[in-house]
């Protein structure tokens, strides 16, 4: 009696191998929304809204991205939430470390790094792109051009 008790416990406490399987309305939205996109931009909450706008603009403009085709997204979830979300081919990061991802990892900057059959690739916030020339060359040449435009 007692083990049959326990084993209904432990079914419904660790079913699907998680102890609490929960989703509030928000995730759901974004979730659903990360379905169509092909590439996902992180960033920093802007500092200076319109010029790191427009340079976001300019970046994703230059790699040939069409505006469906991506979603920026300033409120970062740990990478465990957006990986099973299979049509994300690209992750390009402004200013968001692996640690703000969960990630055990660390990627090389303004370079193409390949974790989990996805490319991402890591720069500096857009306020310091729009402030140091150098890492934005860097990032452009040695990442954005290569993938993007090859």
């Amino acid at each position: 009696m007692l083990n049959s008790k326990n084993d209904r416990f432990f079914n419904v406490l660790f079913s699907n191998n998680k102890i609490i399987n929960y989703k509030d309305n928000s995730e759901k939205n974004i979730s659903e929304e990360l379905l169509t996109i092909r590439t996902l931009v992180f960033c920093r909450p802007l500092e200076n809204v319109p010029e790191e706008t427009e340079q976001l603009e300019k970046i994703l403009i230059a790699c040939k991205l069409q505006k469906e085709a991506y979603k920026v997204v300033q409120n970062v979830h740990s990478w465990s939430f957006y990986r099973k979300i299979e049509n994300i081919k690209e992750i390009l990061l402004f200013g968001i470390t692996e640690k703000d991802l969960n990630l055990n990892i660390l990627f090389t900057e303004n370079q193409i790094n390949k974790f989990d059959n996805r490319i991402f690739i890591k720069t500096a916030s857009l306020a310091t792109l729009l402030s140091n020339q150098q890492i934005k060359n860097d990032l452009w040449q040695n990442a954005l051009k290569i993938h993007f435009l090859s």
